[in-house]
């Protein structure tokens, strides 16, 4: 997106060395329902870029963020979850913060495999789409764990070591 076209609460907002607040708060298709965040979620949106996007990133390569953080209006417009992870702050609480990501220099399987492999990021959530194109990631609490969606709706739960090994 053009430098001016990006609203003046997000001009300039770096959250990490390669992902702005914009980046993570942007909607191609609904542009008119992105709000600023509140400092709570701006938190929560910088530790991710710092602690789980910027290591990806650095280990993938080039990636673009499809969607990040949603307020309530947009997310119900996406066809978002009621409590989905991409709001940050539901019901007045944490929930997790997530992203869904599209690889650029390698392709999406690969991305996946390499979310599998590198366990010391907070990623404990990850979904892969691969007749959509992208890779949920999110920070939920419990157990890390991998699902395929192999049409709308549908998810297969996976194991690690079978993330390790997926192919498309």
């Amino acid at each position: 997106m053009s430098e001016e076209k990006v609203p003046e609460w997000a001009k300039g907002i770096k959250l990490s060395k390669n992902f702005s607040l914009w980046e993570l708060c942007r909607s191609e298709k609904h542009p008119d329902l992105v709000e600023a965040p509140s400092s709570t979620v701006q938190y929560w949106l910088q530790w991710w870029a710092q602690e789980a996007l910027q290591p990806l990133r650095d280990e993938i390569g080039k990636m673009h963020i499809d969607s990040g953080y949603r307020n309530r209006k947009l997310n119900r417009a996406v066809g978002g979850e009621l409590e989905s992870s991409h709001q940050v702050i539901v019901t007045g609480k944490f929930k997790a913060v997530a992203t869904d990501i599209v690889p650029l220099e390698i392709n999406l399987d690969a991305a996946f495999r390499a979310i599998a492999k590198l366990k010391t990021l907070p990623i404990r959530g990850a979904i892969i789409y691969p007749k959509r194109g992208f890779i949920h990631i999110d920070s939920r609490d419990g157990v890390r764990t991998f699902w395929i969606s192999t049409e709308p709706g549908k998810y297969h739960s996976i194991s690690c070591e079978e993330a390790l090994k997926f192919k498309i």
